[in-house]
């Protein structure tokens, strides 16, 4: 049973700690308390949180939220504290509810709702906005387990430390291997969003550095205050049997420096994927430390790059402490003790024909679960004996396109001075910045690379922003510039975006149903009324514009005219359950008991699985004392 307790949460920007709530965030939390008269209402805040983590042993979540730079991911982290600890429901303060749900739901042990729809978004996504648990569940003890381990590796995005992405991940993960137990379940996006809640003002917002969203933030500075990722702690020390990867570094004028067949190719790489962690095993004199750093300072990409060495003569000898912000002395199968380990970028650089083939291979597929990328390099028949006592410097296996096959990958082979070299790029399990088409890898293999025409990874803003402005008569690609500025929490930048592009007249309805939903989360709502009516009149068709406008005028007061939105919503749809279920509410509040239960009814014969209509028919089934 999940306790009757709401809990919500304030971090005040840092240039202004003695900041409290506006009016309107107040209100918003009102509304939760007024919808559920049964539940007690919590307001948190960080003194507040800390006295719980203490309490309840939890002062490495506190630890870790004192870490973090931006208050979303500190309430991330916060909300499986208190959820762990105490139970109850998680509310972001910019949802406003729209009815009082939570008792339906309080039977289930563990509760979570999909992300709303946008351009990026996926069935089973899962939302951190609404959460609702019984303390102590194993969802939450592992989130915050994965949480804590992310925090520790610093790793560079908001929301895959503990937001949607983390807890996808994980929900996925423990669906497959049972161990989510009974009791869980998940609201569906149609049924949650517009229905139970809605985003309303985030005016809390305001304030922080620049007034920038976080997701612009992080593209440009750390999420963290201390920004040291992949510490030594947790990657092979020279404590750790040595036997494996030999030294790998190169005597200056002795050994053979490694080919330069692929800078051009492998540059190209670098530039497009942009990754935040790189980890470089067998550095050798430092080449691809170098070379990232460069491109790095170029591009305006932060980075954080590591050496796996064994040898530390290299180390002192290359001058690899120049090259990369941390260098670490061990041997690379060390690295599969560290399994929370993790990199955008595993580079490996004539490396693996000095291991043994079959530990090679145990390398990569624990790479491939940890990174995004591994960039492979390797020569064919170069025969390489010792060198002066260094027996590991000699070739000892070999390696062809055949052995990546279990995998994702991308080749290219080339012959230079010292015979045939290739390269292969394997896409490992972990999320990429910036996927690489087989398109892009045969293009940069006839291109030299210039820095200046180097491809630059664009974000979906950016593509949709360029065909938007090669196309500004498509309303469509308008609309979805709206919904995507939205979904990055920048309402106000999407309301501007389409309202300063609408005609006197001849407006898609698509456009204007999006121009409606910023409006609305800005608390423009007759501003959002009237777009919602203009929307529904130019698609009469379209059974979105007639929900929306539905939604709005309940919200409004105006409950003919929404009655009238519903009717012609299921006319388009007859079997569309939300409709009968708000076509319940206009009826209700209407005082038509009769008609509001027959609505529901309806809902729950289309929907027999929704706790919450079943709990609204028992309730206007049950006799009148």
């Amino acid at each position: 049973m999940i306790p009757k307790l709401i809990h919500q949460m304030f971090v005040p920007p840092a240039e202004d700690p003695g900041r409290g709530l506006d009016a309107d965030i107040l209100a918003q939390c009102d509304a939760w308390r007024t919808l559920h008269p049964g539940f007690q209402h919590r307001l948190w805040n960080l003194p507040m949180l800390r006295g719980l983590c203490v309490v309840h042993d939890l002062m490495p979540v506190f630890d870790a939220i004192q870490l973090c730079r931006f208050p979303a991911m500190q309430a991330d982290l916060a909300r499986l504290a208190i959820l762990s600890a105490l139970g109850g429901f998680w509310a972001d303060l910019r949802l406003v509810p729209q009815r009082g749900f939570l008792p339906a739901l309080s039977g289930h042990r563990l509760v979570l709702a999909e992300h709303f729809v946008n351009y990026s978004w996926v069935p089973g996504l899962p939302c951190s906005a609404f959460i609702g648990a019984e303390p102590g569940h194993p969802f939450l003890h592992a989130a915050i387990r994965n949480a804590l381990a992310r925090v520790a590796m610093r790793e560079p995005r908001t929301l895959e430390v503990a937001g949607p992405g983390a807890l996808h991940q994980l929900l996925r993960r423990m669906r497959n291997s049972e161990a989510l137990g009974e009791g869980f379940h998940l609201l569906r996006q149609d049924e949650a969003w517009g229905v139970l809640f809605a985003n309303g003002s985030s005016s809390y917002n305001r304030g922080h550095t620049g007034d920038l969203h976080w997701s612009l933030r992080e593209r440009h500075e750390s999420p963290y205050l201390d920004p040291a990722p992949m510490q030594p702690s947790r990657m092979p020390s020279a404590t750790m049997p040595s036997a494996t990867r030999p030294p790998t570094g190169r005597r200056k004028a002795a050994m053979p420096v490694s080919s330069n067949a692929f800078d051009s190719l492998a540059s190209h790489i670098l530039a497009h994927l942009r990754p935040g962690r790189v980890l470089d095993i067998g550095p050798g004199a430092g080449k691809f430390g170098k070379l990232v750093r460069d491109l790095s300072a170029q591009l305006g990409a932060p980075v954080h790059t590591t050496a796996l060495e064994i040898d530390s003569a290299y180390v002192s000898e290359f001058e690899l402490h120049r090259h990369y912000d941390e260098v670490v002395v061990g041997d690379a199968l060390g690295l599969l003790h560290t399994p929370r380990m993790r990199c955008d970028l595993a580079i490996l650089g004539d490396c693996l024909e000095h291991m043994r083939k079959s530990h090679g291979l145990d390398l990569l597929n624990f790479l491939i679960y940890r990174s995004a990328h591994i960039l492979v390099l390797w020569p064919d028949e170069a025969i390489q004996d010792d060198w002066e006592g260094h027996a590991a410097e000699a070739h000892i296996s070999t390696w062809s396109p055949e052995d990546f096959r279990p995998w994702k990958v991308l080749h290219a082979s080339t012959y230079s001075e010292s015979g045939r070299m290739n390269l292969a790029l394997i896409r490992g399990y972990q999320p990429a910045r910036a996927p690489v088409t087989e398109e892009d890898f045969r293009q940069w293999q006839e291109t030299p690379f210039v820095l200046a025409q180097a491809v630059q990874p664009r974000s979906a803003l950016d593509r949709l922003r360029e065909k938007v402005a090669a196309a500004p008569g498509d309303d469509a690609l308008l609309s979805q510039l709206g919904y995507a500025l939205m979904e990055a929490g920048r309402f106000a930048e999407a309301r501007e975006a389409m309202a300063t592009r609408l005609r006197p007249q001849g407006n898609s309805g698509g456009l204007l149903l999006a121009l409606s939903h910023a409006s609305n989360r800005l608390g423009h709502r007759e501003e959002a009324l009237g777009l919602a009516r203009a929307a529904a009149e130019a698609s009469p068709r379209d059974v979105h514009a007639h929900m929306h406008l539905a939604y709005l005028l309940l919200g409004s007061g105006a409950l003919e005219e929404a009655r009238k939105a519903l009717t012609a919503a299921l006319s388009l749809k007859p079997n569309e359950a939300r409709a009968y279920e708000a076509l319940s509410t206009v009826h209700e509040r209407a005082g038509r008991p009769d008609q509001a239960l027959a609505a529901i009814e309806a809902a729950l014969q289309l929907a027999p699985d929704n706790a919450l209509y079943r709990q609204r028919r028992d309730r206007m089934a049950a006799p009148s004392s």
